[in-house]
């Protein structure tokens, strides 16, 4: 496949050092722990690695509402498996 004439030309000025070199893979933004988002906590509940993971990281607070015990991160896990579902307060 021929390389367009953008390419060739950005190549070359990157060869010369007039262009900078990008990463290939830009780099994601942080994650949020699991006990932080709605997503997290439903993928929690229902796979125990994942659960296991988190509780052996541990609950340090970041906000007001963060889930900071393992307790309450077992009755959150039970809640979202009894209703399939899980709503994040705001």
């Amino acid at each position: 496949m021929a390389k367009s004439t953008a390419h060739r030309l950005l190549t070359m000025l990157r060869s010369r050092g007039l262009a900078e070199e990008k990463p290939a893979i830009r780099q994601a933004k942080p994650r949020r722990p699991t006990r932080c988002s709605s997503a997290g906590k439903a993928i929690a509940a229902f796979d125990p690695a994942l659960a296991a993971a988190r509780r052996a990281a541990g609950f340090p607070p970041r906000t007001d509402t963060t889930i900071c015990t393992a307790a309450d991160f077992e009755q959150v896990l039970a809640q979202v498996r009894r209703n399939r579902l899980r709503h994040q307060p705001r």
